[in-house]
């Protein structure tokens, strides 16, 4: 597979190679969070990491339910957005997901997932956010909102 220039000239050789010029057709998702734990993120901007974590589980178990295939997995880019301002009133972290319409399964094989309403993919998504319904990355907040309700 023939390289890049500019990729090759910026030292990324390794990246290129494993390029696959086949295309998949691919969605676009937005996951957003309540109002009420915005402030959690807006203080501690570690959060958002776990936040890209517990959507990239919740859109690797919907497609893994959707799609047939054993050791089936999507793929994805994540980018996290703080939208507007860095002030309570314009802060709202989210994520834009692009991701393939399907899964990847034994060796560089692509299944197509079915139609489907997203109201499940919310609903993973919600139940892993909730530290109350599952153990999840923001049991941080938990912690850190016990131990300043200790200090005080």
């Amino acid at each position: 597979m023939p390289l890049i220039p500019s990729e090759e000239s910026r030292g990324i050789r390794g990246m290129a190679l494993w390029r696959d010029p086949e295309a998949v057709p691919h969605r676009h998702f937005v996951f957003s969070i309540p109002k009420i734990l915005r402030r959690h993120f807006l203080y501690d901007r570690s959060l958002l990491s776990g936040l890209s974590r517990c959507g990239w589980e919740a859109l690797k178990e919907f497609f893994q339910e959707t799609v047939p295939e054993e050791d089936a997995v999507p793929g994805a880019v994540i980018a996290i957005s703080r939208c507007k301002r860095d002030d309570f009133l314009g802060f709202n972290p989210h994520l834009h997901i692009l991701c393939s319409d399907g899964c990847f399964y034994g060796e560089g094989m692509f299944r197509v997932a079915p139609r489907f309403e997203t109201k499940q993919l919310e609903e993973i998504f919600r139940h892993n956010v909730f530290p109350a319904m599952r153990g999840t990355p923001f049991q941080m907040i938990k912690k850190r909102d016990e131990k300043g309700a200790n200090n005080t």
